[in-house]
């Protein structure tokens, strides 16, 4: 009997005849995998893989800091501006007491008793502790004139003199007129809070009307 042509012999549980995945997905990807993608993909639409409400987040963050630590060092420039002005009105003090000593009297403000005329106090204080009386553009100290107050003519550059009608004035460390009055003696009443003298500083103030709290005074 001739030889029949047999079927070749299938691979078990392969109905097809194709190979056995045990019935796992041809996608070769599982669950998780597919949620990592799409994650990512998400993501990538930001910013070095930052999104945009992370990014906002941060920048507000940066903000914050960066406006504390500007009023930070505002406050700390205001403190030495002060600190500053403490330092000058206690020099100026010294040369007006040494003066006092020598001539028997304060340097007399003429009109003591107003707001211009303690202005106009930071003239006498220049001319009068200086040694440049008669202020002259030149820049030497007068004949017989002392010097109570060393560093303070306008030819030292260093800010604590700049020119005033026509002539120079103490400034604070803020640019302003340093403010004087001294009654002439054996006034009555007297126009100055202290029975010496009155020096202040406004520090800056140039509210109206003035805010005295943010002076800077020998009272």
């Amino acid at each position: 009997m001739p030889n029949t042509p047999t079927s070749a012999t299938r691979p078990s549980g392969s109905p097809t005849g194709g190979i056995d995945f045990g019935n796992q997905p041809l996608s070769g990807m599982n669950h998780e995998t597919s949620v990592a993608r799409q994650t990512a993909g998400l993501r990538g639409d930001g910013f070095g893989g930052f999104t945009l409400i992370e990014l906002l987040v941060a920048i507000s963050v940066v903000v914050v800091l960066a406006s504390i630590t500007i009023a930070s060092i505002s406050g700390i420039m205001a403190t030495m501006k002060r600190h500053q002005i403490r330092q000058l009105l206690a020099t100026l003090e010294g040369g007006l007491e040494n003066y006092r000593q020598e001539n028997g009297v304060y340097p007399v403000n003429p009109g003591a008793g107003d707001e211009t005329a303690a202005v106009e106090g930071a003239v006498t204080l220049y001319r009068h502790l200086s040694g440049d009386f008669d202020m002259d553009p030149q820049g030497t100290v007068d004949d017989g004139k002392t010097v109570y107050v060393e560093g303070l003519a306008h030819w030292f550059k260093n800010g604590y003199s700049q020119p005033f009608h026509g002539g120079f004035a103490v400034v604070d460390p803020l640019g302003e007129p340093v403010r004087y009055l001294a009654d002439p003696p054996n006034q009555d009443p007297k126009a100055t809070r202290n029975p010496s003298f009155d020096l202040w500083s406004i520090a800056g103030d140039r509210k109206k009307p003035p805010n005295e709290a943010q002076w800077v005074t020998n009272w």
